[in-house]
């Protein structure tokens, strides 16, 4: 689904049974070291949320997605330079169709994860609780350097939409919130070689059904410069080894800051079998600039080699896909984006995109609309529309959805 599920209007007191203490927690910042050392009290914070989802598929009756989260957020200094950070959640997942919570609770979840930190509780085939530790690592700072050991948030793009160079839980290309990224279980080392280039690398442990636990590596470089960035990024992965090289140039076109990323994968024997291909690429070239006062439009064209352009083929590449070690981002061959997100007034913000399969000719429409009701109290209301193509192409198979939730801080 396009947007995160939320809970149905007749579950509300079940739902409110379940929220407890947390805390949305936002998406990691990878520009290194710029939160500055200090501050060294212990912090907590909540989020409790619930809302309603109503999905309309093609050939199926409506049905109802029902969830409801509490997220807890605790943050412990450790001596003068170190800190410990712990996302706790507590999840229900409910649906008035049995298929439609199956595909929901089927959903592929965060890579390179070792450590069981969750317990799931099934009530019946259509409702799911689920508490789970998203983020648990220890973090220690020094002049240049920073090392993190745990389950951690890791950002691997410079995609606002696509994020071809991601291969560590990255967010799905429908999603227009991102704020909260999935942590992965590891060890990463940052520092400054340089005035103008930071290193970092990682190993990230990862669990196997049936092959126990392994590690993957991944080493980036960034240079900066007075115009941007330029990321190079080398990973090996489960037999899979991946090259990516992005750069962003500021203020290249009408003052539009101007960006594109390309990734490279040697696939492993299996996965090279499936596809009858040995290499995978993707690409993304994408423009961002401020249209006007609060107001930033994003456009951005995606490449994929394994793509494919006809509805009849979509089944064998949706099964193939899910056993290669790639991150899944739409079903085409090329693809364009459009996305556009206003802060309104300062209770106000919006946000819209619009997404297109170029092979097919189809296409969807999504929103989202954040109201504050008082400092502490949200009102989200979203819809995904399909505004294009034939019954079988990729953006008319999901259907339409629509979305209603409410967000309590502390």
């Amino acid at each position: 689904m396009p947007f995160e599920v939320v809970l149905r209007w007749h579950g509300l007191g079940v739902g409110l049974a379940l929220l407890l203490a947390g805390q949305v927690a936002a998406q990691a910042d990878d520009a290194l070291f710029d939160d500055e050392l200090g501050g060294r009290e212990a912090r907590l914070g909540g989020v409790l949320k619930l809302g309603s989802t109503l999905v309309d598929e093609p050939e199926r009756e409506p049905a109802y997605l029902s969830s409801g989260f509490a997220r807890l957020e605790y943050e412990q200094p450790l001596g003068q330079s170190g800190k410990l950070i712990a996302h706790g959640q507590l999840d229900l997942l409910a649906a008035s169709d049995r298929r439609l919570h199956q595909a929901m609770r089927d959903q592929p979840g965060p890579v390179d994860r070792s450590l069981t930190l969750h317990k799931r509780l099934e009530h019946g085939r259509q409702h799911q609780w689920q508490a789970s530790l998203d983020w648990l690592y220890y973090q220690h700072d020094w002049e240049g350097g920073r090392l993190t050991l745990g389950r951690q948030p890791v950002s691997l793009t410079q995609g606002r939409i696509w994020s071809p160079a991601d291969l560590l839980a990255p967010f799905a290309p429908s999603d227009l919130e991102r704020l909260y990224k999935p942590g992965v279980d590891g060890v990463r080392l940052a520092w400054s070689a340089t005035a103008d280039l930071n290193l970092t690398s990682m190993v990230t442990s990862a669990k196997v059904q049936g092959e126990g636990s392994h590690a993957n590596f991944l080493q980036q470089a960034d240079w900066a410069d007075e115009r941007g960035k330029t990321t190079l990024l080398l990973s090996y992965r489960d037999g899979q080894r991946s090259v990516a090289l992005s750069r962003q140039h500021n203020n290249l076109l009408a003052g539009a800051d101007v960006y594109g990323e390309l990734a490279a994968s040697r696939l492993d024997a299996r996965s090279a079998q499936l596809w009858r291909d040995r290499t995978a690429v993707r690409a993304v070239v994408g423009l961002n600039r401020k249209v006007a006062e609060n107001t930033l439009l994003t456009v951005e064209y995606f490449y994929q080699s394994l793509g494919v352009t006809e509805p009849a083929d979509y089944a064998a590449f949706e099964l193939r896909a899910a056993q290669t070690d790639l991150p899944a981002m739409g079903l085409g061959r090329h693809k364009l984006g459009v996305a556009l997100s206003r802060q309104a007034s300062t209770l106000l913000s919006l946000e819209g995109q619009w997404q297109a399969n170029l092979n097919d000719g189809s296409s969807a429409v999504s929103g989202l609309l954040k109201y504050s009701l008082q400092k502490d109290l949200e009102l989200r209301a979203a819809f995904s529309l399909a505004v294009g193509g034939k019954r079988d192409s990729e953006y008319r198979r999901l259907g339409n959805a629509w979305q209603l939730g409410l967000f309590y801080y502390w």
